[in-house]
């Protein structure tokens, strides 16, 4: 059967009478092709579609292949182009909207703003509820972050700036300051940093190797300058401690994991030979607000030179 006979239509055919309807002058859309009319398809230009697309395949002078059949070319459609990461530290400069409700996006009305003590560009400082100790502080990022390896380089500088202000500030008072960062089940990215007395950084260091093993846990330590992105891929949960000198400490997590191991590891320092019991009293004193208001008041002096 040729296409002539395909395309015919039964005799008796009237115009379709829902031009009115579709917005169309009566007759337009309307292709007579061997004499009969027809509604459903135009035969003619898809002949001359199939032409022009055979024509500009032969000007490119290579041979044709499946795709040039009327298969798609998957690997040049939009659907199937490869975007830009959201999670690079380095390609995205606004962060992700939250999911749910998060009470670190300073932005947010579920933040706690009376525990924040100072404000920079892409970070702040807060304090935490039920802290370790009086002194200890947060440092997140202003906009929703959920890891180090998915924060922008801008934001992690001014959080290290952030973090060698708090290490110079409790240098000064004869003590070592830690920090550690848990990516497991949390929203925000949350830099605890928890100072301790002046303590040889190997024995704290096996404190946290100790009590690791003890759950299954094999740290591997890491150097400083290396970036968290080497170590485990954007998004795989992880936990590292950083300490005022010598490698960090690193354990990525691959099934279960404690979520107060950090402070299991500091509560058990404190209950080792490192806190003298009278400092311990003083740390854990039950009306810190006087030594708070002086901690932030001394602390903001050092702030100055984050910037």
């Amino acid at each position: 059967m040729d296409t002539q006979e395909l395309v015919q239509q039964p005799p008796a055919i009237t115009n379709c009478p829902y031009h009115h309807l579709l917005g169309t002058k009566k007759g337009e859309g309307d292709v007579e092709d061997g004499g009969g009319q027809q509604f459903f398809f135009d035969q003619k230009s898809l002949d001359v579609a199939g032409r022009k697309r055979r024509q500009q395949q032969e000007g490119r002078g290579g041979k044709r292949n499946r795709g040039d059949r009327g298969v798609p070319d998957y690997k040049q459609s939009a659907l199937f182009s490869t975007p830009p990461s959201s999670h690079s530290p380095h390609t995205s400069h606004t962060p992700p909207a939250p999911r749910g409700p998060c009470w670190f996006c300073l932005g947010g009305p579920q933040v706690e703003k009376h525990l924040v003590i100072t404000v920079g560009d892409h970070s702040y400082l807060a304090l935490p509820k039920g802290g370790l100790v009086p002194e200890h502080v947060l440092i997140l990022p202003i906009g929703h972050h959920g890891a180090s390896t998915s924060t922008p380089q801008e934001v992690l500088e001014e959080m290290k700036r952030f973090r060698d202000s708090l290490k110079r500030y409790y240098n000064s008072k004869d003590q070592s300051c830690i920090s550690f960062e848990r990516n497991f089940k949390s929203q925000h990215l949350q830099i605890q940093v928890v100072p301790v007395p002046k303590t040889p950084e190997a024995a704290l260091r096996q404190v946290f190797i100790d009590h690791g093993k003890s759950l299954g846990l094999e740290f591997t330590e890491m150097d400083r300058a290396t970036p968290l992105t080497d170590m485990v891929p954007v998004g795989a949960p992880y936990f590292v401690a950083h300490f005022d000198e010598g490698p960090q400490l690193f354990v990525r997590i691959r099934g279960r994991f404690p979520l107060q191991f950090g402070r299991c590891v500091f509560q058990m320092v404190s209950e080792s030979l490192f806190f003298p019991s009278s400092l311990l009293d003083s740390l854990l004193s039950s009306n810190p607000s006087p030594s708070l208001s002086h901690f932030c008041h001394a602390m903001m002096q050092h702030l100055t030179r984050v910037h």
